[in-house]
């Protein structure tokens, strides 16, 4: 079977005969620049890079590098023939007639600007605009108050804060005003990493409709976009070559696109971070005992994690291939055995520990190959301020937890040497279904003897249900956040109780360490 492939000129030939032949890069870089620089205009001229990015979507380019060297070759050659005109390392084509019409539209433009009686032209060079400066998306509507920063090469990320009533358009200025002396490449905002290389911005026609900014034409759409979550929606591409996308994680969005494997994702904290997750862009897979709940954009896997080890790596090796990777495991599955210790049964405090510990355990055994083989992943363990600071009555509960924290810290060593990270997340009373019947076990029977402890503790947490001070979607939000940070903390403890019960544990342990710190210290031979 003869192979067909397509040239640089556009015509269909067999593999044998492009053997033979040289790419047209020349054809390709005036195609280039007409679609890419259709106004001529000398204040945006396109780069080499840009021009490489463009052709490398369009056609199959097995050699960058040499790709490059032609087209440079190339524009050189058509530089010196006055085909093209060179601004710094970038060009444009050397089109008359429509640099002719480009000054007489800018002429008549700054000249309405000088009457009085004219209003001021609402038309860039940059940004053509379909709606009147005050109605374009302002830049607090579009960071979600979060920091924007510019990337430079020189000095990582910079801080950038520009003003409340800027539009995105005076964004876009500000950075051309600045990247000859900062060499700005993309810009973020706050906790998510999005690329934006402002430079395609000037090749757009960008119009505001119903709080969305969209790529009209002239640029394909390509898997690279950003998104600003309810504000605004812009779909560019980078001026680098496809290698130095594919190479560089902190330019390449797909790599902030994360893979979740949620357990105990259909209801509770476990459903509202899967909700999160998907609204936040990311590909999220779950599982259930139950799996007839149906969650938005949610694959979700039937699985008690108190079952076999097998079972879990059968539930796992799916999930896998379903999209190749799990960047981030959450141990989310578990319930509450309450009661004094004295009174819980063997049989119950080794179900409490099956799931809430050994499941856990059990899951992460499946995933952690996955894990070390690409260098990569992320171990979420939802523990409990119980699992720090316990009360009174949460005795076995606060065990498995305890349990689960303690496997949980000597993973992060284990694993350090493979990139992969280990977070252990400590709520206090969230607004979940966490307290309900179906997450809380306890004896009924109450034993008078602890009426001041025990069942004190353990009457005021069944009042407090549905009444919560703690908002599950803000944890879940911090959750996520945290889970897309490079270096996340070992411990996230939610919850102003949580941290108040924790700052008092800790408070304890400290005054007891001096107290007796002469007898700590006095134990060597």
């Amino acid at each position: 079977m003869v192979e067909l492939m397509k040239t640089a000129s556009g015509r269909i030939v067999s593999q044998k005969e492009i053997r033979s032949r040289r790419p047209a890069y020349r054809k390709l870089l005036v195609r280039a620049l007409k679609e890419l620089n259709k106004d001529g205009d000398p204040e945006h001229a396109t780069s080499i890079p840009a021009v490489i990015k463009w052709i490398s979507m369009q056609y199959e380019v097995k050699n960058i590098k040499m790709a490059g060297q032609c087209i440079w070759r190339a524009a050189q050659k058509a530089v010196e023939e006055n085909k093209l005109k060179q601004v710094r390392r970038s060009f444009i084509l050397c089109n008359k007639k429509r640099n002719q019409r480009e000054t007489k539209r800018r002429t008549t433009a700054r000249r309405s600007k000088r009457r009085e009686d004219q209003p001021r032209s609402t038309e860039s060079p940059v940004v053509e605009r379909s709606l009147e400066p005050e109605k374009l998306p302002r830049v607090n509507g579009l960071k979600h108050d979060h920091m924007w920063q510019f990337e430079t090469r020189n000095y990582g990320w910079v801080d950038y804060q520009p003003d409340a009533s800027d539009t995105v358009e005076d964004v876009y200025q500000d950075y051309l005003s600045n990247r000859g002396h900062t060499d700005v490449r993309a810009v973020r905002s706050g906790r998510w990493e999005y690329l934006v290389d402002f430079l395609a911005m000037k090749q757009t026609n960008i119009h505001h409709d119903s709080h969305t900014i969209r790529n009209i034409r002239r640029i394909p759409r390509t898997r690279l976009e950003l998104v600003l979550r309810e504000s605004a929606h812009l779909s560019v591409f980078p001026d680098v070559s496809r290698s130095q996308t594919k190479n560089n994680k902190e330019l390449n969005p797909m790599s902030k696109q994360l893979v979740w494997f949620i357990t105990g994702a259909s209801r509770g904290l476990g459903k509202s971070l899967a909700e999160e997750a998907v609204a936040r862009g990311d590909i999220v897979l779950g599982t259930a005992r139950n799996t007839s709940v149906e969650i938005k954009g949610v694959t979700l896997f039937k699985l008690d994690v108190s079952a076999s080890q097998e079972e879990i790596d059968r539930v796992a090796k799916e999930a896998l291939a379903l999209h190749g990777r799990v960047d981030v495991l959450v141990n989310n599955a578990g319930y509450g055995q309450l009661g004094p210790v004295e009174h819980v049964t063997e049989s119950a405090a080794r179900d409490q520990f099956e799931t809430n510990f050994f499941g856990a355990w059990k899951v992460i055994k499946a995933f952690l190959p996955s894990f070390r083989e690409k260098k990569s992943g992320h171990v979420i363990n939802i523990s409990s301020v119980a699992g720090i600071a316990p009360g009174a009555g949460s005795g076995i509960y606060a065990a498995s937890k305890f349990a689960l924290e303690g496997l949980s810290e000597a993973l992060v060593q284990e694993m350090a040497p493979f990139n992969v990270k280990v977070t252990i997340v400590e709520p206090g009373g969230f607004r979940t279904e966490f307290l309900s019947a179906s997450s809380i076990r306890k004896d009924e029977k109450r034993d008078p003897a602890y009426d001041e402890t025990a069942n004190k503790v353990i009457s005021t947490l069944e009042s407090m249900e549905g009444k919560q001070r703690g908002d599950p979607a803000k944890a879940s939000k911090a959750i996520v956040d945290v889970a897309k940070e490079s270096n996340p903390p070992l411990r996230l403890i939610l919850g102003p109780d949580a941290f108040s019960r924790t700052q008092a544990k800790l408070n304890r342990l400290n005054e007891e360490m001096a107290r007796y710190e002469k007898v700590t210290n006095g134990t060597d031979f």
